[in-house]
Order: structure tokens, then sequence, then C-alpha cells
């Protein structure tokens, strides 16, 4: 092979030199000639140069014109520097020529001496040859890239083409690559065969190969070393006809781009697709190594049937990257394999360049082009070829793993066109006669570009990526073919529609009314403990089975519209399937919610029962029976954390997807508030449903807000002694009066019991399911609480609010407060706050208490500032102080706000006993406006109050009550 194309190699080159020893000699001799020249040139560089109407040399490159005289006259000197110039150029093609040649006999030569030993030994064997054949094309290959920059220089732009010479060479090149590369194909596929028969089967079959790919099989002792060996020339062969071919200017289309280690990978699991899917049998593998396949790698023979086709095909391809290690062999080791060789290809351009004896005219030669060539490499084109080499290894050869999935998707799409599933009349024609075959293969095409996306996050993303990057399923059989795009969406659709009523039938209780809670009337709630059907199951359901199905589906169509890659195709797809997917859930929790609420309002036919012991006071008919009021509560706290998570699973998907930002997450999000908006409705629906109609309506504590006036102005008489006694003695006997809860809220309190035991009832079945060290964490598992959170949270809100506008009286009803109202009203603050702090354990002085009250562990939301029950709690606190505690606080207001007034001094000096010090204190109302004039006042006051731990009521809200407190 070597000597037959050198032979023609020499004859081309005989004209020039004759042999090694002449070449030498005649380098000499020119190259100081050409020094010569080069410093007269560089004496001569300031006279001028060529006349202006002298004819360039064709091969000149270079030309530097020259000025003349202003009577038009050159310069002798000029003159005889431009030929010299001329002779230059002349003599530097010649060199290379030479120098060229010189290469050539160089490289031959020890070919032809190799040659020759081999046959000289006679046990040459495979790796032997190969080890040889691959060299001599990598140092044929070395001697062109050498001297390609220069012959670039010389010999390109001419009319005529190539220098002959230069060109013979590139063809003889071409040849031999092409029949090493084919020695090495076959060397590889045979110990192939031999070591892994059973590859890709199995796991086992790719741990052979990774072993015998990684460097411990390098050396000719290993038993896997002529795979090892077969496997680097196959890399070494390429990447050096890849680099000739950059340098070369051979531009080669991106989709021809081609890695022959992994096609030769790839070559046993592309005539194993063949075998099973095709029914087609080759020369290769299957046939000569069939009798090796063990049964179980056998396909059965339904995979043959086209009805199963995509999935048992994408199925088996699964498997053999995932599970039989393929896709780890060719990330590990291979891409190792590659880049190793690269390296030891960069080791040995730079010392081969290196070695060169061009000290003599390297750089004389660019002096001479250096005002007029823009070149930026070295004077022997080393730098350029090492430039070439890391950016292949960088970028084409860094992309292994995405181009054997890219051959691996290509396989797939392959066998679905030759089989024409998508357009076989069975599947999609007037023959078929089930629509769902073409429905699963279509969602196998889904799951199959996911999972190739999925492996593909391994590679990283530059120009080649994108040129590697492996064929979409979608995008072939569906995305072009309108009408079949057009069909399966409505099939999809359809199909989503109906799994979300079928769920909200059989789940939702506003969809059906055979349920366990009965007709308009009222119902029978069986207690908790009974058969787990009907409501004593319901009561456990965290969240509506109609959320989750909702999550699933919409996890499904997201998924979907991130692997469908055209964004008019996403946008169609979301407004045909999304949108009405999640408008249709809407209404169903619409719906929902509206009916539980009027199962709350309805009134009972029948008394209400209690399930609280130690009952004292007959509870009110008009109030739900405590099971149904447990189970409602219940429903709600689950309706509302369903939706919750609904919401929270689109608004979660766009801060993942925030860098890919397009219109549908825009409409995405908006629906994800929307979500979010409603549950905040449903939450204050229930809440205004319970406090204004169940509690204010028919437990009569729209009866206690309009008898607290009474209540805080009326001093109790019983506190009186016969005789009179101070003021202060009536308030210390005041403090062992035993309070009980205003009768007006025995009914509100037994209520709001019942509520926020069905909250704890429902965080206690959180607390069994999800681990303790969680709850103390801000994970997704705490978005369960949000239900029955929102629900405590949103009760204890709006009662509060209610003791606070009777404690603050903003109407002015309440002109005169009194130790004994203000005490009582403190006792009925006391028992509400005890309920949402302590779950109800004696909230209500034991009135409808059972002493196995759940304690109260729903989650409380981090709020900053006080709620209004903790400013009614604080309010209540205030007005109920001792008069002589009174008269401290404001007397020191207003000596802040007056410290030089006579009301201040009469006050520093009525810190005695009597009724006048009384009326004296009572006298003396505080102006807010006094420390609004005044900021440092207003800090004082302000801290002043916040010393006493009333630092959660306003200032105004403070003076208010110290001024109507008598």
């Amino acid at each position: 092979m070597v000597g037959t194309n050198s032979a023609t190699i020499i004859k081309l080159g005989a004209s020039t030199s004759t042999s090694t020893d002449l070449i030498e000699a005649e380098l000499s001799n020119v190259s100081a000639r050409l020094s010569r020249l080069l410093n007269e040139q560089r004496r001569g560089k300031d006279v001028g140069t060529t006349p202006s109407n002298s004819r360039r040399s064709d091969s000149d490159d270079n030309y530097q014109p020259i000025e003349t005289s202003a009577d038009g006259t050159c310069d002798n000197k000029n003159s005889a520097a431009v030929a010299l110039f001329r002779r230059a150029q002349e003599l530097r093609e010649k060199i290379e020529l030479l120098d060229l040649n010189r290469g050539v006999a160089t490289f031959v030569s020890d070919a032809i001496a190799k040659s020759g030993r081999e046959r000289g030994d006679g046990c040459a064997n495979n790796p032997t040859l190969l080890s040889n054949a691959t060299e001599t094309c990598t140092a044929l290959g070395f001697l062109l890239l050498r001297h390609n920059q220069q012959y670039s220089d010389v010999f390109y732009g001419k009319s005529e083409g190539r220098h002959p010479y230069y060109t013979a060479l590139v063809n003889w090149y071409d040849s031999l690559h092409e029949c090493t590369r084919e020695f090495a194909m076959n060397v590889f596929r045979k110990q192939l065969s031999q070591h892994a028969p059973e590859y890709p089967s199995n796991h086992r079959s790719s741990s052979i190969i990774s072993e015998a790919l990684s460097s411990s099989s390098s050396s000719p002792a290993s038993f896997y070393y002529e795979l090892n060996l077969a496997s680097e020339c196959l890399v070494e062969l390429q990447v050096i006809y890849d680099v000739l071919n950059i340098e070369r200017q051979k531009q080669e289309r991106p989709s021809s781009f081609r890695l022959d280690i992994i096609d030769e990978l790839c070559q046993p699991l592309a005539e194993r697709l063949r075998f099973h899917f095709l029914d087609e049998q080759s020369g290769g593998i299957m046939s000569c190594a069939a009798a090796s396949v063990p049964q179980s790698e056998r396909v059965d023979c339904c995979i043959s049937k086209l009805d199963r086709l995509p999935e048992w095909l994408f199925r088996y391809l699964r498997e053999v990257v995932e599970n039989h290690g393929v896709h780890s062999l060719v990330i590990l080791e291979v891409q190792q394999l590659v880049n190793l060789v690269i390296d030891s290809i960069m080791v040995r351009a730079l010392e081969g360049f290196a070695g060169r004896d061009d000290d003599a005219f390297g750089t004389e030669r660019y002096e001479v082009q250096g005002e007029h060539n823009t070149t930026t490499a070295s004077g022997d084109g080393s730098l350029k070829t090492d430039e070439v080499l890391q950016h292949l290894k960088c970028h084409k050869y860094n992309h292994v793993s995405t181009y054997f999935l890219r051959e691996v998707a290509r396989m797939a799409r392959h066998a679905i066109r030759a089989k024409s599933f998508f357009r076989h009349p069975d599947v999609v024609g007037s023959e078929c006669c089930d629509r769902t075959i073409v429905l699963r293969g279509i969602e196998q095409l889904f799951a199959f570009d996911s999972f190739i996306d999925e492996r593909c996050k391994y590679d990283e993303c530059d120009e080649y990526s994108a040129v590697y990057s492996p064929p979409r399923m979608v995008d072939t059989f569906l995305l072009t073919d309108e009408s079949l795009f057009q069909w399966w969406l409505e099939e999809e659709r359809d199909g989503m529609s109906s799994l979300l009523c079928e769920c909200a039938s059989s789940t939702l209780l506003s969809q059906y009314e055979e349920s366990c809670v009965g007709g308009e009337g009222g119902a029978h709630v069986p207690a908790a403990g009974n058969n787990p059907d009907g409501c004593a199951y319901r009561q456990q359901r965290l969240y509506p089975q109609v959320s989750e199905l909702f999550v699933s589906l919409l996890h499904a169509a997201r998924c979907k519209i991130h692997i469908i890659a055209h964004e008019q195709y996403k946008q169609i797809y979301m407004a045909n399937i999304i949108a009405p997917l999640c408008s249709e859930y809407l209404d169903f929790i619409h719906a929902e919610a509206s009916w539980l609420r009027k199962r709350l309002l309805a009134r009972s036919p029948s008394a209400s029962s209690t399930a609280v012991s130690n009952v004292r006071v007959p509870r009110s008919v008009n109030l739900p029976s405590d099971a149904l009021l447990t189970w409602i509560t219940l429903e709600w706290a689950s309706l509302i954390t369903g939706t919750n998570l609904a919401a929270q699973a689109l608004l979660l998907h766009q801060s993942i997807s925030n860098g890919d930002h397009h219109h549908h997450h825009d409409l995405l999000e908006r629906v994800g508030e929307s979500m979010k908006n409603l549950c905040t409705s449903m939450v204050e629906e229930f809440t205004s449903a319970f406090v204004e109609t169940i509690l204010m309506e028919r437990a009569k504590f729209a009866s206690y807000v309009m008898r607290s006036p009474f209540l805080l102005s009326h001093h109790p008489l019983d506190l009186d002694s016969p005789g009179r006694r101070l003021k202060r003695d009536k308030d210390m006997s005041s403090r062992h009066v035993n309070f009980d809860l205003s009768p007006d809220l025995n009914d509100s309190i037994h209520a709001m019991l019942v509520v926020v035991k069905a909250c704890n009832q429902l965080t206690l079945k959180l607390k069994t399911i999800i681990p303790s060290y969680q709850l103390s964490r801000n994970e997704p598992s705490n978005a369960l609480y949000y239900g029955c959170r929102s629900i405590h949270d949103a009760l204890k809100v709006a009662i509060g609010q209610k003791f606070l506008d009777i404690a603050i009286d903003p109407q002015g009803m309440i002109p005169e407060v009194r130790i004994g109202g203000a005490m009582q009203f403190q006792h009925d603050v006391m028992a509400f706050d005890c309920l949402f702090r302590d779950g109800g354990d004696g909230g209500d002085g034991g009135d409808g208490g059972d002493g196995g009250a759940v304690e109260n562990i729903v989650p409380e939301s981090n709020i900053v500032e006080p709620g209004p029950m903790e400013r009614a709690v604080s309010a209540s606190r205030l007005m109920s102080l001792d008069s002589s505690q009174i008269r401290a606080i404001r007397g020191a207001l207003r000596a802040l706000a007056l410290p030089s007034s006579a009301a201040g001094s009469s006050i520093g000096r009525g810190m005695g006993c009597g009724l006048a010090d009384e009326v004296a204190v009572s006298d003396e109302r505080l102006n807010i406006d006094d420390f609004y004039s005044d900021e440092r006042l207003m800090d004082e006051a302000v801290s002043m109050f916040e010393a006493k731990n009333f630092g959660s009521l306003s200032l105004d809200e403070a003076l208010s009550i110290l001024n109507r407190r008598y």
C-alpha cells in the first residue's frame, strides 16, 4: 500500500531533487542566498520600491509598491531591491518544495523500512499491522499539516490551483486513511464480537467494553489489548483527518459529522433493532452470534405486532441505554478515551513541529511579509494546528454522549418510519378499530423524547451540542401531520375532561346528592370510628382526590408542553388543553365551596346534638350539630388545601422555568395566581359564614356585642361594702371574685371549640404522616397544613376583631368603663384567646369542656405584627388595671405632655387616697394631639406602653381606653 503510492510521489518530486543529500545541500545554499538578499532589501527599504507601473508577480502575495520620485524616475537602488525581492519569493517557493520533498522522502524511507521489518519477522499479527498502519497514516497527516500553512500562502489563489505535488500527497493521504480506517473497523468489530457477543443486551457486556477501553488495557499484555488498540486507532485516524480537512478549508455539513468509535458501538444495537422490529437479518453480529444470544434477550414475538411497536421499541432502547450501562460506557470510558488520544496527538504535533530546521529562513521570511500579511501563525504553522486540535477537543469531541443519543433516536425514528406506524390504515386509517392504539403511540413519543432530554443534561450546551441534538419523535411524527395533531388535541382535551369529571362526580359532594350528608333538611353524620365508608372516611382526607388528579394531569400536560419545541404549537396546546383543564377544575372547586356553605348554613329541623361532655347550658337548636360542624370544617380545610396545592404546582413550575420565559408561562402564572386568590376567597367565605351567621345570629354573639356597652359601664353592686369602702379596697376585693363566662357567649365558644378541634384533628393526622423533623423547616410538605392553618388564623382574626371593636369603641357607644365590667370583659376575651392557644382546654371555664380536648398544634403563620386577638387581649388587660395603676399611667403621660402645668403638679400631689383623688384623675383627659405634635413625646409614650407590655396597642387606642376608664 505504501510502496505503490510512494513511487508516484517520488517520481513527481524527481525534477526537484534526486536524493536527500542533494536536498540538504541545496537547502543550505538557497537559505544563505535568501538571507543575504533579505539583508540587502532591509538596508534599502527606506529608499523605495518598484515603480508604480511595474507589473506585480502573481505569486507575490506580499507585494509592496515602490514610491517614485517627483520627476517620475526611480532610484537604481530601488530597482535592485525589487529584483532582489522577486528573487527571494522564487527561492522561497523552491525552499518549500525542497523541504516538503525532504519530508516525503524521509516518510517513505521510514515506511519502507518498517514494512521490511514486518516481512522479515514473519510473525506480524493484526495488532502490529494496525499499529504500524495507523502510525504511517498519522505521520503522513502530520507532514501535510506541517506544510499546509506554507502551501496555502504559496499556491492557494493561483489560477492553476494547488501545486500538483501537494495535491498528489493529499490524495495519497485520503486513500491511505480510508484503507487504514476500514482495517481498524474490522479489527474493532472482530474483537467486540469475541469479547462481548451479547452487547448491548446486558450490563455485563457493557462492563467488559468499559474495562477494555480503560487505560489499564492499553498494555500489550492486557487481555483486551487489541480492542483497546482498535479503539485508539479509530479515534486517532479521525482526529488527524478532521484537523487536516479544517486546515485545508474543506467545510463539512453539520449533519455529516461522524464519530467512528460511537458508530461502531451503535452498530450491534442497530442490527438487533432490525432483527427484532423490522424483521431483517444482516450478515453482521446477529447472524454470526445468534446462537450465543441468551433466550431472555430474545424479544417475544408479540412485539412484532404493529399496535405495540412504539411501546416495545422505546422500552427496549431505554433498557439498553439506561439499564444495560451503554450510556454510562459512553460517558465515562469513551469520552475519556477520546480526550486521552487528542492530548497525545497535541503533544506529538508540538514535538514534531518543534524539530523543524527552519531557523535559517523562518524569521526572515516573515520579516518580508510583515507589513502586508495579517497571518498570525508561527513560522512552522504549529500554533494553528494546536488551536484546531484544542477547538475540536473542547467542542466537537466533547459531545460524545449527545452524539450517541442522537444515533439512538435516529434508529428509533427509522424503525417507526419503516413500519409507517402513524400512517398505517390499521392505526390511523379507516380500518382502525381502536383509537387508543395511536393515542398510546403518541404518549410513547412524548415519553421517549423526555427520556432523551433528561439524558442530554449530562452534556454542555454550545454550537456542536445543537448540531448533535437528537431528533424529536414528537416533532417528526406528530407536529408535521396537521390532521393528526388536531385530532390528538381533541382526544387529549376530552380525555382529561372525562377523567376530571368522573373523579369529581365520585368524590365531590356537590356533584351528587346520595352522599353521607343527605338532602336539604340535614343528615345523619356517622361518628368517627365507624366503618371506613361514608363520612367517617371522608373526614380523614387531607385534600380532595380531584385536586390530586388535577395536579397529576397538569404535570403531564406541562411535561408535554416542554417537549414541544416550537412556540406556536406550545401556545396551541396551552389554549386547547391546559386552559380548559384549569377552568373546569376551578368550576368544580367553586361549586363544591358553594355547596359546603349551603350545608353549613342549613337549619336542622331537630335540636342539635353535642358531642362534648359536661354540658351545663343547653345549646341553641339553631346551631348545627357538633358532628356536622366538624365534618364541614374538615371538608372546607381539605378543599382549601387541595386548591392551594394546585396553585403551588403552577407557581413552582414558573419559578423553575424562569430562565426559559415564554408567553405560555405568563398564562400559567396568571392561572396559578387565580387559584391562590380562590383559596383566599374560600377562607374568607367560610369565616364570614361561620362568624356572621353561626356565631353572631344563632349563637347569640350579636347579643353580647349589643350588651357590651352596658357590661363595661356597669359597676357591680355586690362589690360595694355597706360602709362605702375606699376605691383601692374595692379594686383589691374585686380581684378575688370568680368570674364566669358571659351567658351570651356559651354557644359561641362551644361552636368555636368544635371548629378548632376539627383543625387540630387534621393536624394530628398530618403529624402521623410527616416526620417531626420536617415540621420546623420550610418544606413542601408543610403546604398540607394550609387549609387548617388558614381557617384557624382567619377565625382568630375575626373573633379578635369583634372584641377589639368593643374595647376600642370606635362608634363612641361606651363613654365610661368601670372596673367590674372591664374584668368581666377581660375574662371573656381570655377565654377565646385560650381556646386558640390551647385548643379549648378549659377555655370556657369548664362550660362545654370535655377534659379530653386536643392540644392546639396548628402551625401558626409567621406574622410579625400582632393580630386583632392579641390587641384585644392587651386592651382588656389595660382597662382592667387597678385605679392606682391607671392614675399612675395617666399622671406620667400628663407630666410627659405638659411637664410644667398645674394639672401635672396636682397629679404629683394627688397620690393619696380618697374620692377626691379619683374625681381629679377622671377629669384629666389626655389629648392625642399633644403627642402627635412632638415626635419625641410620641416615642417616649410608645416606649412606656411597650415597657408595660401594651405595645400591641397604638397610642391613640391606649389613650382612648385610659380616658374612658373610671
